[in-house]
């Protein structure tokens, strides 16, 4: 939520999230953003606040911007 309208990157989220490195083929920080976009309850139908920018990690929308 710091971070929300900026894209952080995979490692990031891996250091202060899960407090270790990302390793190859490693999954799991896709697999906690998919958790947290069902717990927010934005299913396939509605536009997540969470979107995925290919190539470079993650963005956290503000309400307000689309």
């Amino acid at each position: 939520m710091k971070e929300a309208g900026r894209v952080v990157n995979k490692e990031t989220l891996a250091l202060h999230g899960l407090g270790r490195k990302v390793a190859p083929y490693d999954r799991s920080i896709d697999l906690h953003i998919s958790m947290l976009r069902r717990k927010l309850g934005h299913g396939q139908s509605t536009l997540s606040p969470i979107r995925t920018i290919r190539g470079s990690g993650y963005f956290f929308a503000l309400s307000d911007e689309k």
